[in-house]
């Protein structure tokens, strides 16, 4: 973790009561939690100095901020998951208006006794200037 930053001279004590320190105070912590603090640390996030090594202290604190931070994004999305969307059965009245209006649409579009569709389709096409042809559903002569 330490191999990032400048080196200093310690003796085989020194180095191992600092990995002990690292090691006590990010001994619950997930380790992709201690490589996102080291990430911070060398971006000098959370007030550590990236000419320097973080002490363990700074790497707590900033891997324990991590994982809060997905801690604090769970607790989110679980409370989205419990959320019921708002829907509302449509009325006895709604429904009537609803089908009377398909009702209407489909008198609409039914031909009528002696219309001539083709007919009515080719008068149309020409009264805006479309080439019935370039049309692909056009519909057939009856």
């Amino acid at each position: 973790m330490l191999s990032a930053f400048p080196a200093q001279k310690t003796d085989e004590k020194s180095t191992k009561l600092r990995m002990e320190a690292y090691f006590e105070v990010l001994g619950g912590v997930p380790v992709w939690t201690v490589s996102a603090a080291r990430l911070a640390a060398l971006r000098g996030e959370g007030g550590c100095d990236p000419r320097f090594a973080p002490t363990s202290s700074q790497i707590a604190v900033l891997a324990n901020k991590r994982l809060q931070d997905v801690r604090d994004e769970i607790s989110m999305l679980t409370k989205l998951l419990q959320v019921k969307p708002a829907y509302e059965e449509p009325s006895l009245e709604e429904y009537e208006r609803v089908n009377q209006g398909f009702s209407e649409l489909k008198a609409g579009l039914t031909p009528k006794a002696g219309e001539k569709p083709r007919e009515t389709f080719l008068e149309m096409c020409g009264a805006v200037g479309v080439d019935p042809g370039s049309i692909p559903d056009a519909p057939e002569g009856r």
